[in-house]
């Protein structure tokens, strides 16, 4: 499998060229070999056409380059590959011919780019590629290698201490981090050897019989990692009556000095016993409803308490007699207002309102608010309601609802507005005649018209005004016309 191809533009060989490291790489794999432990040296292929080096590894899976990997897994890389960078120095070391230059430029890389971890189902394998080469760059780094190895380990020395500052014997303790579990018992002078960790692994140190609570520590280099053992007290309450009676099944609680409180109860001979933390201070015992039954101080070693407890007298229930049971409110019935168009109810007018989901029908009269009632009408239906008022059917359509108790239903003409456009229409032909605009109009119908008579507007020139004396032409006949105004006559 080929794991990737490296630009020798890109890359400057430890040695003195290209060639030196393929004669190098032939050399190692006919003497101490390419494998050491769970890491692998990929066999290099010189392609001088394209001036590339070509890395393969006979192992087929899927490849991750080292920086992608987890923190964790990054630690484990770079663990393996310290063993197997001990492991070729020790193998190589055998043969004399071979100088500590060698040793030390051979596995140089240019970056932590070259270190590949192969996943595939026969496992998983750390390949090192580019190695014998380093960066061409100015600032380029060596070691690259080495860095990645795991910081190293320090032993994990715990004490384990008494309360008074004593150290403690034959304590067990154990050592869990990360999957890794070791156990020891610590020796007279209370210290406990749990091996050694790399810095900054955290691990928690606990007793495997709970003498003590899980701590939890990171592991930074001390000197050692501190263990109290606290001393217990064990205490033994006892709960009789008066008559020395045991009292089995007593509930209490216990309030420890430090205020940890614990609950406890007598078995059949009205005895519980348990154990605390030594400490100064005073404990206290209290019954269920928190009444403080003891007071004291607490003694080192055991202590025993006695409790006289008399149980009440039993009570005898007094005789209950229920009450009657209030009547349910009846649920309010649902509200129909019809309002005409200008918002006035519209009043003694029959409402039709029906269901074709549920089969209801009622009829029904509008009141003075022009409303009618209706008990019991079943919710989450649609339904019809129908009336004749105004020369006109009129149809509405509900959904009700549980919980709204009032439905509404105006009506609305559509002759209003045509009303309103009239009006319009009339104030605005009075506008025009009051500016004028509409006489002006007419006056050329006027002129246009036709002149039955002429005579009858110009007078006849040989008329005579009637104001003036004239001479007869004979009996009856005048010789003269008189024109009065512009007719003849």
């Amino acid at each position: 499998m080929v794991l990737k191809t490296s630009k020798l533009s890109e890359l400057k060989s430890v040695f003195n060229s290209a060639e030196d490291n393929l004669h190098y790489f032939r050399l190692l794999k006919n003497s101490v070999g390419l494998s050491f432990g769970s890491v692998e040296l990929a066999e290099p292929v010189l392609q001088h056409s394209t001036q590339t080096v070509t890395w393969k590894t006979p192992w087929n899976g899927s490849s991750i380059p080292f920086p992608e990997l987890s923190h964790s897994e990054q630690l484990e890389v770079g663990r393996k590959v310290q063993e197997a960078f001990q492991l070729f120095h020790n193998k190589i070391g055998a043969y004399k011919n071979i100088t500590q230059e060698f040793k030390a430029k051979i596995l140089e890389i240019p970056g932590q780019e070259s270190i590949l971890l192969v996943r595939s189902d026969a496992g998983e394998k750390i390949i090192i590629t580019e190695w014998g080469f380093w960066a061409d760059k100015l600032n380029r780094k060596e070691g690259v290698l080495q860095s990645i190895f795991p910081p190293p380990d320090f032993s994990i020395l715990a004490k384990v201490y008494s309360p008074s500052g004593m150290p403690v014997q034959d304590e067990a303790v154990v050592l869990i981090s990360d999957g890794v579990q070791r156990k020891d018992i610590s020796d007279s002078n209370g210290l406990v050897r749990l091996g050694a960790l790399s810095r900054g692994r955290s691990f928690t140190l606990q007793s495997p019989v709970s003498n003590f609570p899980p701590l939890s520590f990171v592991c930074d280099g001390r000197q050692e990692y501190r263990i109290e053992i606290p001393r217990l007290v064990n205490i033994s309450v006892k709960v009789r009556t008066s008559g020395f009676d045991a009292v089995p099944d007593f509930a209490f609680a216990f309030i420890s000095p430090s205020g940890e409180k614990s609950l406890h109860s007598t078995n059949i001979r009205g005895v519980s016993q348990f154990t605390t933390s030594e400490s100064t201070g005073e404990i206290y015992l209290l019954d269920t409803s928190g009444t403080q039954l003891y007071k004291g101080q607490l003694a080192p070693g055991s202590m025993e308490v006695e409790l006289v407890v008399d149980p009440p007298p039993p009570i005898v229930p007094e005789e209950i007699i229920p009450e009657p049971p209030l009547p349910e409110p009846e649920p309010l019935p649902l509200e129909l207002q019809f309002l005409n168009w200008r918002g006035r109810p519209i009043q003694n007018k029959a409402i039709q309102v029906r269901s074709a989901l549920n089969g209801v029908s009622h009829s029904l009269t509008t009141n003075d608010t022009g409303s009618v009632f209706i008990k019991d009408l079943p919710s989450n239906y649609q339904y019809d309601v129908s009336f004749h008022h105004g020369k006109l059917n009129w149809n509405f359509q509900f959904l009700h609802e549980a919980g709204v108790p009032k439905h509404t239903f105006k009506l609305r003409y559509l002759w209003p507005w045509l009303w309103w456009l009239l009006i319009a229409l009339l104030l605005f032909l009075l506008w025009l005649c009051w500016s004028g605009y509409f006489c002006e109009l007419l006056n050329p119908l006027t002129s246009a018209m036709p002149v039955a008579d002429e005579a009858m507007h110009s007078p006849n020139p040989d008329a005579i005004p009637c104001n003036q004396v004239t001479e007869s032409g004979g009996q009856e006949i005048s010789i003269k016309n008189h024109t009065v105004g512009n007719k003849p006559g």
